[in-house]
This record gives structure tokens, C-alpha cells and sequence, in this order.
């Protein structure tokens, strides 16, 4: 993802709704209904496109015992709660 560290973690309440969840270092841990999440930030990097220069951080997401259908829908809310709008 385009995005630092401090700003994944300011909007992170956003995407995770009303799941709970826990952070440690850069690891966040969320229980879902039915099993849980866990992600991890890999260390904040910086992305070069000609003049520009954009924060990088590479996402893990590693699901265990959730269905299909939590993860498609978990993914959907977290895309949308990163989104960015341009003009």
C-alpha cells in the first residue's frame, strides 16, 4: 500500500469496524464472528515514481478459521476505508 505506518493506523478503526481487535509493534490481531485476522506491516518503505516520492508499506493478511464470505466481506470494508479520492 501507498500508505505510512501512522496513517494505517489512524484510519485502522475505520476498516476494522466494530471488531475488536489489538496491536502490538506492527501486528494487528482482530477477532472476527467467526475466527480471526492477523496483519502485519512490513517496515515502512519510500516509492519513487519520477519527482514523486510516496510512503510504501507492504501488508501480510493471514485468516484462520473465518469463512469465505467474512473474509469477502472484511476485505471490501478495509479496501474502502483506504481508499483515496483524487481530482
Amino acid at each position: 500500500m501507498s500508505i505510512s505506518h501512522r496513517e494505517f493506523f489512524r484510519l485502522l478503526p475505520k476498516a476494522v469496524g466494530n471488531y475488536q481487535y489489538t496491536i502490538q509493534g506492527a501486528s494487528v490481531d482482530i477477532q472476527l464472528e467467526e475466527g480471526r485476522l492477523e496483519i502485519e506491516l512490513s517496515q515502512e518503505g519510500r516509492r519513487r515514481i519520477a519527482s514523486l516520492t510516496l510512503p510504501e508499506t507492504r501488508l501480510e493478511f493471514r485468516f484462520s478459521g473465518a469463512t469465505e464470505d467474512q473474509k469477502t466481506a472484511f476485505l471490501k470494508r478495509f479496501d474502502l476505508a483506504y481508499q483515496r479520492g483524487g481530482g
